[in-house]
This record gives C-alpha cells, sequence and structure tokens, in this order.
C-alpha cells in the first residue's frame, strides 16, 4: 500500500536568484528528517507564463543550505544545495541532469568531520563550513579542505 504524503512544506533556507525568482530547500511535513533523508528544492519563477509558478524536484538528502553560483567560462548560473552530510547538487537547467558530488571527509554517517552547515560562492568559487572548524573549497579538482589550523574534530568524535 502506498503512503498518502501532502504537499504543506516548511522551508529550511533559501536565496534570491533574481527580484522576481527564488530557490529554498523545504521539508515536506509529513516526512520525518530524521527518519529520512529527503528535502524537497524548488523555484518560485513569479514571471513564468506557466500557470504554475513554482517548479520543484525531490532530493534524497537533508539539505540545510542553498545557494547560487554566478556564470563562469564553464557553466551557466548554477543553482546549489547542500546536505548535512556533504552531498552537493549543481544544478543549471541548460546543461542536461545536474552534478552530484560528496565532500569526502564531511558529515557524521557518510563522512568523518561531522556535519557541515553552510554552501556559499565568495569571489568565483564555492566554500562550504561546518562542524569542528571545517571549511572546504570547491576547486577544479573537487572540494579540498582550507581550514588548516581550524580543524579540530574531537578525539573520540563518535558521529552516531
Amino acid at each position: 500500500m502506498e503512503a498518502n504524503i501532502g504537499n504543506e512544506v516548511f522551508f529550511l533556507d533559501g536565496c534570491v536568484i533574481e527580484d522576481d525568482f527564488v530557490y529554498v530547500a523545504c521539508n515536506l511535513k509529513e516526512v520525518d528528517p530524521r527518519e529520512y533523508a529527503h528535502a524537497r528544492l524548488s523555484v518560485h519563477d513569479a514571471q513564468s507564463t506557466q500557470k504554475w509558478k513554482w517548479f520543484y524536484h525531490d532530493v534524497d538528502a537533508n539539505v540545510v543550505s542553498v545557494c547560487v553560483k554566478r556564470p563562469d567560462a564553464a557553466r551557466g548560473r548554477l543553482l546549489c544545495s547542500l546536505s548535512k552530510e556533504g552531498e552537493v547538487e549543481l544544478f543549471d537547467n541548460a546543461n542536461g541532469p545536474a552534478v552530484h558530488e560528496k565532500i569526502g571527509d564531511a558529515g557524521a554517517r557518510l563522512g568523518t568531520g561531522g556535519y557541515v552547515s553552510q554552501i556559499r560562492e565568495i569571489g568565483a568559487a564555492l566554500f562550504v563550513c561546518g562542524q569542528h572548524g571545517q571549511v572546504y573549497k570547491r576547486t577544479s579538482t573537487g572540494w579540498v579542505h582550507i581550514d588548516q589550523g581550524l580543524l579540530s574534530v574531537p578525539e573520540g568524535f563518535d558521529p552516531e
């Protein structure tokens, strides 16, 4: 038997893309994030000619932060989401499916450094920060630690 889950959501994080275009991460009200890794990533496009102004897709991750990255030589504007386990989705709506990346050490279940909490564009790069002084920068070769002198994972840290 299939569960009947409603569409009510509560907002986790959001960012303004343009004055009439926003990007938000939501949880479904009836889905407990402690039991299921799930989030709804939504955009509201006030200028859309469609009947509905909200568009979304669901991900199997506990998203905690979203941001927008400005276009560069490699890609157009990216909508970026981050889960507490260091799972990153990069979506540009023009170059096919979203890119999914995992920050190696980030997370308590999937990594060893503890949860991460924020993703932001600074200058032309993406950065992620989290517990125990974790700071990562996205480079052409992947996500790298830039937290020398900050990182302090307690000895005996138990992610459980």
